[in-house]
């Protein structure tokens, strides 16, 4: 089995791409090959389902604090 330290970058560059695509999801910019990866991920592992799902609720959070009181504050 290999050394964990071996495998610690092949992970870390996996979740940033994981992070990347969701990113981009929120921000209604992926491309239909980003749509297709990202969908693909979803399917296949149960943590990045949630990992967007946090991802979801921290962007919903976000928008909703940064959003003028009303509109005369604009």
């Amino acid at each position: 089995m290999p050394h964990p330290v071996i495998l610690r970058p092949l992970l870390t560059s996996s979740m940033d791409r994981l992070e990347e695509l969701i990113a981009k999801h929120l921000d209604d910019a992926l491309s239909t090959a980003e749509a297709r990866e990202l969908a693909d991920r979803l399917r296949a592992d149960r943590e990045a389902a949630h990992t967007l799902a946090a991802f979801y609720r921290q962007d919903r959070l976000l928008t909703v604090l940064h959003q003028p009181a009303t509109d005369e504050a604009v």
